[in-house]
């Protein structure tokens, strides 16, 4: 998407407040556009802060802040008013254990990403919709062929993972197939990426996951044993990715 020249047009970042999104909120302002930023709660200066000051580095009325919880579709539709695009990054994500995983990623991650799409049809006014998805909704894929490249057939596989007890994995590839079922029947315009694991410059002062798993292994508080190898990216490419 690009801004239209003379006009700024305005779009809506839900999960805004967080690693990614703030970044993205960042290149959005520079680039020309009016940004509706979507934070679970407006009244935590911890969420807002941070976002309010590159708002006002960008100019005055440039960036509105919205009550963004996932499960709140009214709430939502209130974000995507007067929207051309979306870009939905808000998901739970964490490092520890959960004690229901149900209701605490999958669920939100799910219904939320459709609560965020209901929205952006009612707008009537998006044009597209950018789902953060992550490399978490292709693998663990321990069936996909040794050797073969993963491409859009691959994905998690949700059982195995469940087994296992990894529920980000499970809530990512279950919200990303939801989107792509919404997206066809209700023609929707959605994009999906799926980015590895962002790394870099931090914009929000609390520290987000990926970033806790560096610091724990550089501190020796774990090992790396846990963390098998993978894939990284510098956040500014996660975000000029997606806008």
């Amino acid at each position: 998407m690009a801004s239209v020249e003379g006009k700024r047009e305005t779009v809506l970042v839900t999960g805004a407040s967080g690693f990614i999104g703030s970044t993205l909120v960042g290149l959005l302002l520079d680039r020309g556009y009016n940004v509706h930023a979507s934070v679970l709660n407006p009244d935590d200066k911890a969420e807002t802060e941070h976002l309010v000051a590159l708002g006002a580095g960008a100019g005055e009325g440039r960036l509105r802040v919205f009550p963004g919880d996932l499960l709140d579709g009214a709430a939502l539709m209130a974000a995507a008013r007067g929207c051309s695009g979306v870009f939905h990054l808000a998901t739970p994500c964490t490092v520890y254990p959960v004690s229901d995983p149900q209701g605490q990623m999958v669920v939100p991650a799910v219904e939320g990403t459709l609560n965020v799409l209901r929205a952006a049809k009612e707008a009537r006014t998006v044009r597209r919709v950018v789902v953060t998805s992550s490399s978490s909704a292709i693998i663990p894929s321990p069936a996909w062929p040794a050797g073969e490249p993963r491409d859009e057939r691959c994905w998690a596989d949700v059982d195995y993972c469940k087994k296992n007890e990894v529920w980000y994995p499970v809530s990512k590839t279950l919200a990303e197939k939801a989107a792509w079922r919404f997206a066809e029947e209700n023609g929707v315009d959605v994009v999906v990426v799926n980015p590895v694991t962002a790394m870099g410059p931090m914009i929000p002062p609390t520290i987000n996951c990926s970033m806790i798993v560096l610091l724990r292994l550089l501190q020796g508080a774990w090992s790396s044993r846990c963390f098998p190898a993978g894939c990284s990216l510098d956040m500014p490419f996660v975000a000029m990715g997606m806008g």
